[in-house]
């Protein structure tokens, strides 16, 4: 009987072509990726938000948080949103980190499809070239990096996507009477500013856009400076609550980086950075389509409200020492829109419509798209931190236990970045370490309490006699590739990898 009504439903949905639409599909991406997407990409959105998240909910201390922290330099709105939920989870006993942190990629996931579906709609009804509504949704779930960035409970990914929610309602509501709008327009945009101070770049010229193109009236353009006020204002009150003091954090973002420089201390690349960054990372195919999408379009549609949005924050970008390509990243959800409002330009000249004729050219982009999906395929199962399976087999068997890790050398894999900070949200409290400089210093006498669990981690395989110790029993509990994969160590690659072996370690009974 539940089979008939399952099979009856299905023929339903085929009906309805709800499951052959492309925003369902792009969905069930989108949430695969963040189910199995765990841990982080970049170190600060780990440690300059989850890591201060953790701080004020009492789990850790502030000696181990970032210098930014102490500094008092990043905005508190984002380490507040992953401190609520890590309260909400705690009143129903879900303590976790994996979990919670799930949650968080979760919650970037549904917001995220909203921002898609709201924005492509509201590019439809401003575009006055015919758009379709399915490419724009293929582009933004399918294109291999996308949905990997989408989830990410990150400050790029977030800023992003409280800008295009501004954008997406002030295109919708552009027709409309009520003025009133542009408070939530620029509440939004302002919250963009809040979770990334970079965004005021894209602020400027959404704003100039609405004076010089949109000939927006006075008191609109008054509301909407007003709406980012009060979201600037909202932060000021969240990072009291963050630091314990009033401040203006986004002042001392700019003092310490821009005016004092320290910024140049992380390295300073030149100006064609992103460019290279763009071509290799993204794949020679697509970053080739990306950056000429972009000087295309900026050139012929350059009354755009896109163009005005995204050149003066790039050539800033540009302008600024130091690089990172993830600096870029809330511009992402505009490069599905580029990429069709471009490939509809191509197809109106007669010249280049009979090159998208051609065969040969047909079949490169077959393949293209083949490899695409097939690395979008990688991506969705793919951990965003090669470590989080050791941490998780850590937290697993350390939880309401003492336990000492012993650890060969002088390195720690709850130690990242280049500050060497303690990774204190996915460790156990009651974890603490013990370093010693090879294993031959490994013996029962570093086991001083019959009442702990003791881990020891080795990294890179550099453990020669660990299964000869006559006083211990050592069983291999965790390896980050499988041993097979160390006789492959040509030229010693795997020690320029960041790969452990864990084991769990008793003393033999006499």
């Amino acid at each position: 009987m539940v089979h008939f009504y399952l099979k009856t439903y299905i023929i339903h949905l085929f009906k309805k072509k709800v499951l052959i639409h492309p925003l369902f599909w792009g969905c069930l991406i989108l949430f695969i990726t963040a189910f199995f997407s765990t841990g982080y990409d970049f170190a600060d959105e780990h440690f300059q938000i989850l890591e201060i998240a953790n701080y004020k909910a009492g789990n850790t201390t502030a000696s181990t948080l970032p210098w930014e922290f102490h500094s008092q330099m990043r905005p508190g709105l984002q380490p507040a949103i992953a401190y609520t939920v890590i309260i909400t989870c705690n009143l129903f006993n879900i303590c976790n980190p994996f979990i919670i942190s799930l949650f968080l990629r979760f919650l970037s996931a549904v917001i995220m499809v909203f921002t898609i579906f709201l924005l492509t709609k509201a590019f439809i009804s401003y575009t006055s070239t015919q758009l379709s509504k399915n490419n724009l949704y293929l582009l933004s779930f399918f294109i291999w990096f996308l949905p990997y960035n989408f989830v990410r409970f990150s400050s790029e990914n977030w800023s992003g996507m409280a800008f295009m929610l501004g954008i997406a309602f002030y295109l919708l509501n552009k027709g409309n009477k009520i003025n009133y709008s542009f408070i939530f327009i620029g509440l939004l945009t302002g919250l963009s500013f809040v979770f990334r101070y970079q965004s005021a770049f894209m602020i400027i010229g959404l704003g100039l856009w609405m004076i010089i193109i949109g000939k927006e009236s006075f008191k609109r353009i008054l509301l909407f400076a007003g709406g980012n006020i009060l979201a600037i204002i909202i932060g000021i009150i969240i990072d009291r609550w963050l630091y314990g003091v009033w401040i203006l954090s986004f002042w001392n973002y700019f003092d310490l980086n821009i005016l004092q420089d320290k910024v140049s201390e992380f390295g300073i690349l030149p100006w064609w950075f992103y460019f290279e960054n763009i071509f290799i990372k993204a794949t020679p195919p697509i970053g080739l389509a990306i950056i000429l999408s972009f000087l295309y379009f900026w050139y012929k549609h350059s009354g755009n409200i896109v163009s005005w949005i995204t050149v003066p924050f790039v050539v800033t970008h540009l302008l600024i020492g130091h690089k990172e390509l993830r600096f870029l990243y809330p511009l992402l959800l505009l490069l599905p829109y580029c990429f069709t409002v471009v490939y509809s330009d191509l197809q109106k000249s007669f010249k280049y419509k009979n090159l998208l004729q051609n065969m040969i050219l047909k079949k490169i982009i077959y393949l293209l798209i083949g490899l695409n999906l097939f690395v979008l395929l990688v991506m969705c199962f793919k951990p965003a931190d090669e470590l989080i399976s050791l941490y998780k087999c850590v937290y697993d068997r350390s939880l309401n236990k003492n336990s000492k890790m012993i650890i060969i050398g002088d390195e720690n894999p709850f130690l990242r970045g280049g500050k060497k900070l303690l990774i204190s949200f996915y460790k156990s409290k009651t974890l603490s370490f013990i370093n010693i400089q090879n294993d031959s210093a490994l013996n029962d006498s570093l086991l001083t309490s019959d009442n702990s669990y003791y881990f020891l981690a080795v990294k890179n395989f550099n453990v020669n006699h660990v299964n000869e110790n006559h006083h211990l029993k050592i069983t291999e509990i965790y390896k980050t590739y499988p041993t097979w994969v160390g006789k492959f160590n040509i030229n010693n690659w795997m020690s320029r990898t960041n790969t452990w072996s864990l084991y769990e370690v008793r003393k033999i009974d006499e």
